[in-house]
């Protein structure tokens, strides 16, 4: 019993949605029937008594995107069945399939044509190496996600801790849409923190301090702008303020007091 590669991916073409259902049927009766480099001995009454209903012949070969050539009334070539189902077909090849293959597509005259068809082409041989790719890609935008997750429970944990609004449970799209942009988990918690302590003391604008309204595309980078500004205003004015109130409390020499770095007290007294 012979095998053949088949496309997956086939369902979500355009021109195959468009089918008929016993269209469809076809297609896979087509490619299932012809020979190894793709060829089809026409018999339609066949196809239509085991595909058990009646087909528009002459409007097929349109509506398969091209992929039908008629070679005369008696065969139909499907153009791209040899670059889809072998490697590379080579005339300096000593498999005796490539040649025999080479012989009957140079037999029809077509030899030429799967050359030029052939270039660039993914052969379905090697789409199983680049399937095993794509599922390794899969599983790293996987775990992406499953990090992205991480970062807005986090975030989302310290909106709640803030504001008391604990009942929130789903995570918004904004939110997630920022982290997968790139923005970090400080970079949302400075916004929050800015706009919570800018907006919420107020009745009119406490219900601007919700999730969508911080992390909305077009508010987002200039928000985070807004915040780092005011956040290392308040930072220097705290750290001002910290070291008067240590310098007043010193009970030793005042002469020897050394005042923390900035960096000191900001790693100590970090706000995000």
């Amino acid at each position: 019993m012979s095998k053949r590669f088949t496309d997956t991916e086939i369902w979500s073409k355009l021109w195959f949605q468009e089918l008929t259902p016993i269209e469809k049927a076809f297609w896979f009766y087509l490619k299932d029937n012809c020979n190894n480099i793709g060829v089809w001995d026409v018999n339609y009454r066949l196809a239509e008594f085991q595909l058990g209903g009646k087909l528009n012949w002459e409007a097929l070969p349109e509506k398969f995107n091209s992929n039908i050539v008629l070679l005369n009334e008696r065969k139909w070539w499907l153009v791209d069945f040899c670059t889809f189902q072998y490697k590379e077909l080579s005339e300096n090849s000593t498999s005796k399939p490539i040649e025999s293959y080479i012989k009957q597509l140079k037999k029809y005259k077509l030899w030429e044509k799967y050359k030029e068809k052939s270039k660039g082409y993914v052969k379905g041989i090697d789409t199983l190496q680049e399937k095993d790719k794509e599922k390794d890609k899969e599983k790293e935008k996987e775990k992406e996600k499953e990090k992205d997750k991480e970062k807005a429970i986090n975030i989302l944990g310290y909106y709640k801790t803030l504001t008391g609004k604990t009942r929130i449970t789903k995570l918004p799209p904004e939110l997630t849409a920022r982290l997968k942009d790139g923005a970090t988990v400080e970079d949302c918690k400075k916004i929050i923190l800015y706009k919570y302590k800018k907006w919420w003391s107020d009745e009119k604008t406490r219900t601007w301090v919700n999730l969508t309204t911080l992390f909305r595309p077009s508010h987002f980078e200039e928000y985070l702008s807004q915040a780092e500004d005011e956040l290392d205003n308040i930072l220097h004015k705290d750290y001002e303020e910290y070291c008067r109130e240590l310098r007043s409390t010193y009970t030793g020499d005042r002469t020897k007091f050394v005042a923390p770095t900035l960096e000191e007290f900001k790693h100590e007294h970090e706000a995000v």
